[in-house]
């Protein structure tokens, strides 16, 4: 039982950074076309995972003007955790 579980343990990682590659990619693709409330979904989902890639940090700072209040300040907001990441 104990290899069982090891081997799950060793194969979650693997599956965890493949996905979070996966939704990277995705999120990418989605955020600028997306209506207002799934933007402000992944906005607010971008700054509970923090991706090191600079394109995340360029998305988000695309939606900086846009004319939903709060969409704007959920993108400062998250804008504050990449700015804390890279620092």
């Amino acid at each position: 039982m104990r290899q069982l579980l090891r081997g799950l343990c060793e194969q979650a990682l693997g599956f965890e950074n493949h996905f979070l590659a996966q939704y990277k990619e995705y999120v990418l693709t989605q955020l600028p076309q997306e209506k207002p409330f799934a933007q402000l979904c992944y906005v607010k989902q971008l700054g509970q995972l923090i991706y090191p890639e600079q394109a995340i940090a360029a998305a988000l700072k695309m939606l900086q003007n846009i004319s939903n209040a709060e969409i704007r300040f959920a993108v400062a907001d998250t804008l504050q955790h990449y700015n804390l990441a890279t620092n």
